[in-house]
């Protein structure tokens, strides 16, 4: 499996889509807001934001991770996450 779907962005999906891209994995963050899709955009930039600062990973790897997460209001995409 390439590709993870996370369905619901809240605080423990957004936690859920980090800990995924982080490892190394795309994944499809779907919501049905967009005000929650931006929440959790922003709490996963803080949060490898953080993780950078701290010299956990670095800045590259930081925006790598994020660049692997596709923001999506839209459940047809999901279909190419895997299971």
């Amino acid at each position: 499996m390439e590709t993870v779907g996370v369905l619901g962005t809240g605080t423990m999906g957004a936690g859920i889509v980090q800990v995924v891209a982080q490892a190394g994995y795309r994944v499809v963050a779907c919501d049905r807001s967009v005000e929650a899709l931006e929440r959790a955009q922003l709490y996963v930039r803080d949060g490898l934001g953080r993780f950078a600062g701290k010299g956990a990973i670095t800045e590259s790897e930081a925006a790598t991770a994020y660049d692997r997460i596709h923001w999506t209001v839209s459940a047809e995409e999901m279909g190419e996450a895997g299971a």
